[in-house]
């Protein structure tokens, strides 16, 4: 019934379409990369803007769909189709001229690929039962959804090319990390869990009147004395801090891989920007208006504790000190052990909040938060008013073991800790029982790091302390001076020493 041109038009307009649509997808991607890679922030909806124009506003160019004149009858085709010549398309599309040829009694009519695929979809409704389907019904329907088929792909192809783009974009890094900064900082224990401590209003305080070039802070405590508590509770809600545990010695690029940026010059600018964030008046009522880099040095850092503090030493002279780097932090350091606080040397550039023991009131207020108010004076006189050591002595109740023999279990530990103190050796000399001596002649008051002629290096002496687990004493950071670690361990060495 139709030459081999009909049909041949008809592959060639489909031919042309996708060609038309595929290069302009690729237009539009390129175009949306280069506005990603200078980083613009407004690629998404330019974008958008371009794909929508260049998906739906298209020049239009004449070409017939009919190959030859037809019989002219009535259509019951309704829409903006040609009337005049018959149920039949003749008008404007979305391709190149054609060879075929113009029927003079119907001029074009103007079609776009909606109204044309409309019509086309209400001839085959209307269409009679018996009606034999017309080649070009076929061709007509194809070329309309061939339209919107590549029309679709090219926009998803864009999109698609648009958010890989985006998402490995610097832009987009820099963007989620500040988003992870403003978070406001939640501890992992509720308010309802932890006792109201002096030393969080110490902690918040510092925070609070930290400003640019100050000194990092170190915060700093025996062991179980609620360091990390403390610290949490005072950022509890602050917008612009980043936590990380220091777990290796080269600890830097796990930071930045944690925080979703490539180097220290990213995380620089991230720095800027929070800062920038901070000072804004939504954030009036914050509890500082810097950045605050949280780093917790656990009690077994892998690689090696003194060269991951070096590390740690050099970051916070660098971020809270020094004049000449551009992007300022506060740095605040929550060191489990003494002998990692020790170990920070930031060329004297330190502010040192110390944990100690509860007071009377907290121990009382932490016993009746684990339902033992009843026996707090009882639980306090036999265990000490360490944090840690009252939280083990509840949970040792709960489970049914009396107080009297918590109390022997509490004391066989803090024996072995003054024994193994007695042993320590330095360079060959007895240092542990020298220092005992000296503690037990002042009285309890304590004494420097220089006796008489000799020094002892508190930084030597806590890393001795910590590699034999000889808590028998603790070096005091803001009073410079030696202590027994408990009035348990001071009553012990004076009953073993001669």
């Amino acid at each position: 019934m139709f030459g081999d041109d009909v049909v041949s038009q008809s592959y060639r307009t489909c031919i042309q379409l996708l060609t038309l649509y595929g290069n302009i997808a690729l237009l539009t991607f390129r175009a949306n990369a280069v506005m990603a890679m200078r980083r613009r922030k407004g690629s998404v909806p330019l974008f958008c803007a371009i794909a929508a124009a260049a998906c739906f506003s298209l020049p239009q160019t004449d070409f017939t769909l009919l190959p030859e004149p037809f019989p002219q009858k009535a259509s019951a085709l309704s829409g903006r189709a040609n009337r005049a010549g018959g149920g039949h398309f003749i008008g404007r599309s979305w391709a190149k001229p054609g060879s075929c040829r113009r029927r003079p009694s119907a001029p074009p009519t103007q079609l776009n690929a909606w109204p044309q695929l409309r019509a086309v979809m209400q001839r085959a409704m209307h269409a009679a039962p018996n009606r034999t389907a017309d080649i070009r019904d076929i061709r007509d329907f194809s070329l309309a959804v061939a339209g919107f088929v590549v029309s679709g792909l090219g926009f998803v192809v864009s999109g698609l090319g648009l958010a890989f783009t985006y998402a490995s974009s610097d832009f987009r890094m820099k963007r989620l990390a500040v988003k992870k900064f403003m978070a406001p900082y939640e501890p992992a224990k509720s308010p309802d869990e932890v006792v109201p401590r002096k030393v969080v209003d110490d902690i918040q305080h510092r925070l609070s009147s930290w400003r640019q070039q100050s000194d990092a802070t170190i915060v700093s405590g025996r062991y179980k004395s609620g360091k990390t508590v403390a610290v949490e509770e005072a950022l509890r809600g602050v917008c612009g801090v980043w936590a990380f545990t220091v777990e290796v010695e080269d600890w830097k690029p796990a930071m930045y891989q944690m925080l979703g940026v490539k180097d220290a010059n990213m995380f620089a600018e991230v720095l800027r920007r929070v800062r920038a964030k901070l000072q804004k008046k939504k954030f009036a009522k914050n509890l500082t208006q810097y950045p605050i880099l949280l780093l917790d040095i656990p009690r077994d850092t892998k690689g090696g504790k003194e060269e991951g503090m070096k590390l740690v030493s050099t970051t916070a002279k660098d971020m809270s000190s020094d004049s000449r780097y551009a992007a300022t932090a506060h740095v605040l350091v929550a060191a489990s052990s003494a002998a990692s606080a020790l170990a920070f040397d930031a060329g004297g550039r330190r502010f040192d909040i110390w944990v100690g023991d509860m007071t009377e009131k907290e121990a009382s207020e932490l016993l009746k938060m684990h339902e033992h108010e009843s026996a707090a004076t009882a639980i306090i006189d036999n265990c000490g008013r360490r944090a840690g050591d009252l939280v083990d002595a509840c949970s040792m109740l709960k489970r049914g073991i009396n107080l009297s023999d918590i109390k022997v279990d509490f004391h066989n530990m803090a024996e072995k800790d003054v024994v193994n103190f007695m042993s320590l050796t330095l360079d060959g000399k007895q240092v542990g029982q020298q220092i005992l001596i000296a503690l037990l002649q002042s009285g309890g008051a304590g004494i420097k790091a220089v006796i008489n002629t000799t020094a002892y290096e508190p930084r030597k002496i806590a890393k001795l302390i910590r590699d034999e687990n000889a808590h028998a004493i603790i070096w005091h950071p803001t009073e410079k001076l030696y202590r027994f670690a408990s009035s348990l361990h001071a009553t012990i060495a004076k009953q073993k020493m001669p």
